[in-house]
C-alpha cells in the first residue's frame, strides 16, 4: 500500500521503467499535462453533484497517479472514490482540497526530480 506522506517515489518510478531516462521523461511530460486536467474534470463532476461521475473520475485519477508513483495523490483519489461510492458528499470538499494541494506538491516534485542541471 502506498504511503500518504510520499508525494513521488522517483526511485520506484525509475525502476519500473528500467531506469530509461528518455521513457521516464516522456511519461512525466504527459503526466504534467494530464493529471491537472483530470483534477479539472473532477471539479466539473463535483459541481454537477453526481457521485457516480465523481467516483469514476477519482478512479481515473487514482490510476494515473499510481502509474507515476504519486503515492499521496493515489491514496487521496482512492479515498475520494470510496467516499463518492458511499454517497458521502460531506467528505468530497476536504478531499478535493487535499487533492489540489498534493497536485501542487507533485508538480513541484516532478519538475525538481527531472529538471536537467547540466
Amino acid at each position: 500500500m502506498p504511503e500518504r506522506s510520499v508525494i513521488f517515489d522517483k526511485q520506484a518510478f525509475m525502476e519500473r521503467f528500467g531506469n530509461d531516462e528518455d521513457i521516464v521523461r516522456e511519461i512525466i511530460e504527459i503526466a504534467i499535462i494530464d493529471v491537472p486536467n483530470q483534477i479539472v474534470r473532477l471539479k466539473e463532476c463535483i459541481q454537477k453533484g453526481d457521485m457516480k461521475l465523481i467516483a469514476q473520475q477519482a478512479h481515473t485519477l487514482k490510476g494515473s497517479s499510481s502509474n507515476i508513483n504519486a503515492q499521496a495523490l493515489t491514496i487521496l483519489a482512492l479515498e475520494l472514490e470510496n467516499a463518492a461510492k458511499e454517497g458521502n458528499a460531506l467528505a468530497v470538499p476536504p478531499l478535493l482540497s487535499d487533492l489540489e494541494l498534493q497536485l501542487t506538491l507533485l508538480m513541484d516534485s516532478l519538475k525538481e526530480a527531472f529538471d536537467k542541471k547540466e
